[in-house]
């Protein structure tokens, strides 16, 4: 019995480009020469980039925890629970999380294992929904691999590799049902991504909750729930905080006075700018503008 090969494994997902650990607190790595999976966590706010360029490999990210994330393009998304995320080859793929306790597991198989699974189902890469929901078996399937992995006498040949083709034809299988579910998970994720893609574009004006929700066909309530469970903030504290970010930019690379700053920013009032801008940062605009400009001086 042949036991597993760890460089073997972390030379195949290096050569993939999904995994840096120098960026998280706990990186684990799975699998054989043509097949990984990582399992990925880190306890403080996550920036992290899946270089994506390679057209030989095809990547699935499942998030463990909500994982906010935002891809090449400039659209934001935010990502539930187990769900499955296929990530696209033709561009980069960043992950930014706000919040801390963040985990998600990614899967990444050589493009020809893949076509050949989907070839022996004959379907092709386009009968595939993306995102799709996570069945119970593959979601079991990925621990078991996992657990065989780490035994001592683990095989590779007899056991790993026929369970790669298990999780990828599970990966596929689960995909093709959920087109079945396609219009209520269109429903949800199109609508928390125009919401975001508006306040974006929009944050400098006022901005009502409601007006949002009706704007992406979602009830208030329903709306404001989903967006609190994947992004971990209510609309109203996303909006502030992107309001905060964008007048740090100000207060640092222009010389725009700061009551200008509060309107541009979309506060209707300065004082509540100021108020807004001390929580969140912990100290006044200017405070925070004469600290920049003084750091910047002595560099």
């Amino acid at each position: 019995m042949r036991g597993c090969a760890p460089e073997k494994v972390a030379s195949f997902a290096q050569k993939a480009g999904f995994v840096n650990s120098n960026i998280h607190n706990d990186t684990a790595v799975y699998g054989t020469d043509n097949f990984a999976i990582a399992k990925i966590s880190t306890s403080s706010p996550l920036s992290y980039e899946i270089k994506t360029g390679q057209t030989d490999v095809v990547e699935f990210l499942i998030p463990n925890t909500s994982v906010p994330y935002l891809s090449g393009d400039g659209a934001v998304y935010y990502s539930e629970v187990n769900t499955v995320y296929n990530v696209s080859p033709n561009r980069p793929f960043n992950i930014q999380h706000k919040p801390t306790g963040v985990s998600f597991t990614d899967i990444i198989v050589n493009r020809s294992l893949f076509d050949e699974v989907l070839k022996s189902k004959n379907l092709d890469f386009s009968s595939l929904a993306s995102p799709f929901y996570a069945s119970a078996s593959l979601s079991a399937f990925i621990e078991l691999f996992i657990s065989e992995y780490g035994k001592d006498n683990c095989d590779e040949a007899n056991v790993l590799i026929p369970m790669s083709r298990i999780i990828v034809s599970g990966i596929i299988d689960s995909a093709v049902q959920n087109n079945a579910s396609e219009e209520h998970t269109t429903s949800y994720f199109k609508g928390i991504r125009v919401a975001t893609e508006y306040i974006n574009a929009n944050y400098d004006k006022q901005l009502s909750i409601e007006d949002l929700a009706e704007a992406c066909g979602l009830s208030y309530s329903y709306f404001s729930n989903c967006f609190k469970r994947t992004f971990g903030d209510t609309p109203k504290g996303y909006i502030t905080n992107l309001r905060i970010n964008k007048a740090k930019y100000y207060l640092t690379e222009t010389v725009i006075p700061i009551k200008e700053i509060s309107v541009k920013c979309g506060f209707s009032h300065f004082n509540t700018f100021t108020s807004a801008f001390k929580k969140y940062v912990g100290v006044s605009p200017r405070e925070y503008r004469n600290r920049k400009k003084n750091t910047a001086a002595s560099a």
